[in-house]
């Protein structure tokens, strides 16, 4: 048996799968521990930084800018009411309109009778002819919010005139439009 009095260096173990893991696991936790304590930090200045703006802010804020930006509130509120309120109206003076772009000039309407509910109308007139009178049936039923014509009642007078009687339907979306004479006072 041989002794050796010199000692020899130890062989290097060669670096394994496992020892690199390790290594980037202890990496990878204090790069953790150091970033939650990074965060922290940045957290107790930001909400520093937020009570110095909110504490500058109330220094600025008087009792009469605080009356008023209550008033503005309050405005605000009262105009997106009326505007609910206005655009839920319903415009009946729209029929007329409606109406008069569509009345023939030898009819004569002597009687107008309009029900929103059932969006009809009932119209009573004296026309010139019979021709007169189909002219102006022909007239309603090509109208942009007449869905239906119906004549009730025809007769003739002793002076020739035709007296009449129709019956309409009119679409609802008459009643919503806001007409342009309505926007304009």
């Amino acid at each position: 048996m041989v002794i050796e009095i010199i000692p020899k260096k130890p062989e290097p173990k060669p670096v394994g799968l496992g020892d690199i893991l390790f290594y980037l696991l202890v990496v990878i936790a204090i790069a953790t521990v150091l970033g939650y304590f990074g965060l922290v930090q940045f957290e107790k200045k930001a909400n520093k930084e937020l009570g110095d703006v909110n504490e500058a802010i109330a220094k600025k804020e008087t009792p009469a800018v605080k009356t008023l930006e209550a008033q503005i509130l309050s405005t605000q509120k009262k105009i997106n009411d009326f505007s609910a309120l206005l655009s839920a109206h319903i415009w009946g003076s729209n029929a007329f309109k409606q109406l008069e772009a569509l009345c023939h000039p030898r009819v004569l309407f002597t009687k107008f009778d309009l029900n929103r509910e059932t969006s009809s109308a009932i119209l009573s007139g004296q026309a010139d002819s019979f021709e007169v009178l189909g002219q102006q049936i022909q007239i309603f039923e090509k109208g942009k919010f007449i869905s239906k014509v119906d004549l009730q009642k025809v007769s003739m007078t002793r002076e020739g005139i035709i007296e009449f009687t129709i019956n309409i339907t009119v679409n609802p979306q008459m009643f919503k439009e806001r007409s342009e004479s309505s926007r304009n006072p």
